[in-house]
């Protein structure tokens, strides 16, 4: 399996740490993520070689809260070219897009976005799911055991993401616990040389 996006998904590697271990700890995965990408960045390294080698069977992206006030169709757009990009380099992979998670300040823009977003859910390759409100309290206010800085989760908001009844945690077990994609179960690219944002997205 390989992760790709911004802090949210890099940080799996730090506040997530334990909740990963215990629920995925025996899958082969890459967690390409870095903290402060943003759509165009994300597109950079995948056109510059970031999945070169890589045959995954799933592929989980989470992108688009650090382009936060830009136009939402031409974020929407974006990611539509990354999901492009996965499908042509990875043609095994099934691409699995969440929804941009909540954020304060952010709650119209994302408004905006996400159903876009839900469009490219296609029936095949590509599944989209929102697990965004599941952060919040019932009333949509945000939930500081959850998201304590109103954007990154906080272990007991990883705990959220793998549920065993959620979708997402059944895409990921329908993966052969014996998919050879690196050596070791969760391959972080601290040294890796896409650490860097690159900008544009269009043409």
């Amino acid at each position: 399996m390989v992760l790709d996006g911004d802090s949210i998904t890099d940080f799996w590697q730090q506040a997530g740490a334990g909740v990963w271990q215990k629920h995925f700890g025996a899958i082969k995965t890459a967690d390409f993520a870095i903290a402060g990408d943003g759509v165009q960045s994300v597109l950079w390294r995948l056109r510059n070689g970031e999945l070169k080698g890589q045959d995954p069977k799933l592929i989980m992206l989470l992108i688009g809260t650090n382009n936060f006030n830009q136009n939402p169709q031409d974020v929407a757009n974006g990611i539509k070219l990354l999901l492009n990009e996965y499908e042509t380099q990875c043609p095994d992979a099934h691409i699995l897009l969440l929804g941009i998670f909540p954020r304060v300040g952010a709650t119209d823009w994302i408004a905006k976005v996400n159903p876009i977003l839900a469009t490219y859910d296609d029936g095949k390759r590509v599944t989209y799911l929102d697990i965004g409100p599941k952060f919040l309290q019932p009333d949509g206010t945000f939930s500081k055991e959850n998201m304590p800085d109103t954007v990154h989760p906080s272990p007991k908001g990883y705990e959220i993401w793998p549920k065993p009844s959620s979708p997402l945690s059944t895409s990921i077990s329908r993966q052969s616990p014996h998919q050879q994609m690196h050596q070791h179960r969760c391959l972080h690219l601290r040294n890796s040389p896409f650490r860097a944002s690159h900008g544009g997205w269009r043409g």
